[in-house]
């Protein structure tokens, strides 16, 4: 009997295949040690076909940042569709720590492992940009005054605080996103609630 003709992948398909061992590897070895033949190891292909799809180890590194921040971005965005700008920051915070959770070794090359100037690090900091963006106008809406500059400044101010205390919280403080969240809401909602009524901070005499 003849065997049924093996069914090729689809080019989407075995870049996801090879993003997915790229991340496997990165992940156990780090980016530096892991080289390109231990990922078309993981992959089960040959090097050729990585460079084909990434050009690069930068390449790959760099489009799997970008996947990455797709799916964070995604995760926090389906968060945040509430009215309520309490409830989007708190819901936002918290659907960000739960997905650094689970996928940690992902994350982690997002934040760690990139190089200044390498197309890895565009790509982090196209996905840092777009997370302020979405931060920044769910804060310019809630704002008594239109000011694109300030509602920019606290996207990033909540954006870093919450990458810094995410890479915390993974360094080995025993954090339940949900108590990430409290605590970055005792110091953040205290302060928007009040910008929300139109009081901004004032130096004492």
């Amino acid at each position: 009997m003849t065997a049924a003709p093996r069914r090729r992948m689809l080019r989407a398909d075995r870049r996801d295949q090879l993003l997915d061992a790229a991340e496997a590897v990165f992940t156990e070895k780090g980016y530096g040690p892991a080289s390109m033949e231990d990922v078309a190891d993981e992959a089960g292909v040959t090097k050729p076909v990585l460079y084909d799809h990434f050009g690069s180890k930068d390449g790959l590194l760099a489009t799997l940042v970008e996947r990455s921040g797709e799916q964070l971005l995604a995760a926090t965005e389906a968060a945040v569709q509430t009215a309520s700008s309490e409830q989007a920051l708190q819901q936002g915070l918290s659907a960000y720590f739960r997905f650094v959770d689970a996928h940690a070794g992902a994350w982690s090359l997002l934040v760690r492992e990139v190089a200044p100037g390498t197309a890895a690090s565009a790509a982090a900091d196209r996905v840092r940009q777009r997370q302020v963006d979405n931060i920044a106008a769910l804060v310019a809406a809630h704002l008594p005054d239109p000011d694109p500059t300030r509602a920019d400044v606290y996207a990033h101010i909540v954006s870093g605080a919450a990458e810094r205390l995410a890479a915390v919280r993974l360094a080995g403080t025993l954090l339940s996103p949900d108590a990430a969240t409290a605590l970055l809401m005792d110091v953040m909602w205290s302060g928007f609630a009040q910008l929300e009524a139109g009081v901004r901070w004032e130096p004492r005499p």
